[in-house]
């Protein structure tokens, strides 16, 4: 009978760590995430209030290009365009 005890002892042991593991996995990761999207989103935000600066020619490109890296559009306009690594396709 002893060892039977023995066994769910551990087993809840076993049971009550991992989930607090799992938990902890979690909040980790909801939290860099979270930065990451809040950054993304003021990005953007200060690019679309940009957008009215941008000649009517080049706006469906900038729209563009906010929706895909919002943070690339906020560094090329706060940044001297000739000073940026040119990327060849």
């Amino acid at each position: 009978m002893k060892p039977l005890k023995v066994r769910y002892v551990f087993c809840i042991l076993v049971l009550f760590l991992s989930l607090m593991l799992l938990g902890s996995a979690r909040i980790n990761g909801e939290r860099n995430r979270s930065r990451r999207g809040l950054n993304v989103n003021t990005c953007r935000v200060a690019c679309r209030e940009m957008s009215s600066y941008i000649p009517s020619e080049n706006r469906t490109e900038w729209e563009d290009l906010i929706v895909r890296a919002p943070e690339l559009a906020l560094k090329s306009t706060t940044l001297n365009l000739h000073e940026l690594p040119r990327i060849r396709r």
